[in-house]
């Protein structure tokens, strides 16, 4: 049995992952659908997908287009834009986790349209946190062991 230590990494009683559960049969099958994905042959066919997205980070990152702008923005000398590297790190995680998870990827790099996703689930995480320890230090939260 896991201390009562790991609640603190689940968002909200009964919202656990795979590192925070303590039950050993939910644990147990958590793992069997990671290890599924997770295996040679489930990373094997995820591997087309990874590496499109791996391409377009790379032809993004060199790219020297202004990319909220049209194709006769282009910098002279065939230098690149200026890139925020955690900004445009984040268009990868999010362009994969959307790809992989939903079967339909964001398109960060071509298209600003969805590029608010990324800020927002940031700042949807920060308030979760604040107010699971919030309620967690007034005893507000004790799921079944107040």
């Amino acid at each position: 049995m896991k201390p009562e230590s790991y609640n603190a990494m689940s968002p909200s009683p009964g919202a656990t992952n795979t590192i925070s559960v303590s039950d050993r049969e939910v644990h147990a099958f958590k793992r069997r659908i990671q290890n599924n994905v997770l295996s040679q042959s489930g990373l094997k066919a995820m591997e087309s997908r990874v590496m499109q997205h791996l391409d377009d980070y790379v032809d993004y990152l060199g790219s020297s287009l202004d990319p909220d702008a049209d194709a006769s923005s282009a910098r002279e000398g065939g230098w690149s834009y200026r890139r925020s590297m955690p900004e445009v790190s984040n268009f990868l995680t999010y362009n994969l986790v959307t790809d992989l998870c939903y079967d339909r990827h964001l398109d960060l790099f071509r298209s600003s349209k969805d590029r608010w996703v990324p800020h927002a689930v940031t700042v949807m995480s920060r308030m979760v946190v604040t107010v699971r320890s919030d309620m967690a230090r007034l005893r507000l939260d004790c799921g079944s062991g107040c």
